[in-house]
C-alpha cells in the first residue's frame, strides 16, 4: 500500500475514548489518557514540559477524580462503557498481538 503526504493525521475518523491509567512520573498518580481503537497504545493528556508554577489538570493522587475527567469527556463523545471497553481492549490486545493489526490501523 502506498501512503500518501497529506494534511490529514493518521487516526482521522477512529474512535477513541478516555481512560485513567497509572502515571509514569509520579509514584502512586493517575493520568487521563486518550486510546484509540485498533491502534496499540495511548496517549497522556497533559504538559509535555512540566512547569511547576502551573497545575498539571489530567493528573492527581485521586483515582476517582481522574476517572470523573475521563467519563465526562466520553460522555461528550457519546460513548457507552461497552464502547470504551472494546476500544482499550482493542488497544491492549495490539499492544500484545502487533501482527493481528491491519497495515491501516498502525
Amino acid at each position: 500500500m502506498v501512503k500518501f503526504k497529506t494534511n490529514i493525521p493518521d487516526n482521522f475518523g477512529k474512535r477513541y475514548c478516555f481512560t485513567s491509567v497509572a502515571d509514569t512520573e509520579l509514584e502512586n498518580h493517575y493520568r487521563v489518557a486518550k486510546v484509540y481503537e485498533n491502534k496499540s497504545g495511548y496517549y497522556p493528556l497533559g504538559k509535555s514540559k512540566p512547569d511547576n508554577h502551573e497545575m498539571d489538570k489530567f493528573v492527581s493522587e485521586d483515582g476517582e477524580h481522574i476517572q470523573r475527567i475521563c467519563d465526562q469527556f466520553n460522555e461528550g463523545l457519546n460513548v457507552t462503557k461497552d464502547d470504551i471497553n472494546h476500544i482499550v481492549h482493542s488497544s491492549v490486545r495490539l499492544q500484545f498481538n502487533p501482527w493481528e493489526a491491519d497495515n491501516d490501523t498502525l
